[in-house]
């Protein structure tokens, strides 16, 4: 191990995980992958503590040196396995959080320009994580590829349904001013 060596790693979850462990499970995995993966990078010089059951909310870290807890943007997370504290709005007063914030998202954007190569008309490349009008047009058009998420698609397709069916079935609000 040399002093001042950066180690970092990006953690994903597939479709098939995400619908299996809903979307907090999901992203809780993908943390854990992306730990896992800094263990195996340092060769073990920086590991994640394991907690126990009541270590969620403590501060207290026993462990070794080369021990480290994580610090997540948010609230801490139950599903986690390791020592983690959670920090409110944490990119915004801790450096490894912004830097974490910002190494998902070049990877998330870099996803999604390759989606959008792999699969033309769902115009992946400016996708947000949710349904943008040019996706929904590219989904109505096309139906899903293999990356649309089932509860995505149902929750999408029902509320738009539903948005149609109000639409068609209602007065102009212009009525009611």
């Amino acid at each position: 191990e040399k002093k001042g060596e950066l180690y970092w790693a990006v953690g994903d979850a597939s479709v098939e995980e995400i619908e299996s462990e809903n979307i907090v499970g999901a992203t809780c995995l993908a943390m854990k992958k992306a730990m896992d993966k800094i263990t195996s990078l340092s060769k073990g010089a920086w590991k994640p503590t394991l907690r126990s059951e009541g270590d969620l909310f403590s501060k207290e870290i026993d462990g070794d040196q080369n021990s480290w807890i994580v610090s997540v943007d948010g609230h801490p997370m139950k599903r986690i396995p390791y020592l983690h504290e959670g920090m409110i709005k944490g990119d915004t007063f801790s450096l490894a959080i912004a830097m974490g914030s910002i190494m998902a998202k070049v990877t998330r954007d870099r996803l999604m320009r390759g989606l959008a190569k792999q699969f033309r008309g769902y115009d992946f490349s400016s996708n947000k994580g949710y349904g943008s009008p040019r996706h929904l047009t590219g989904l109505k058009e096309r139906g899903p590829c293999i990356h649309h998420r089932p509860r995505f698609l149902r929750k999408l397709l029902s509320t738009e349904a539903e948005k149609k069916t109000i639409k068609e079935n209602s007065q102009s609000q212009l009525s009611f001013f």
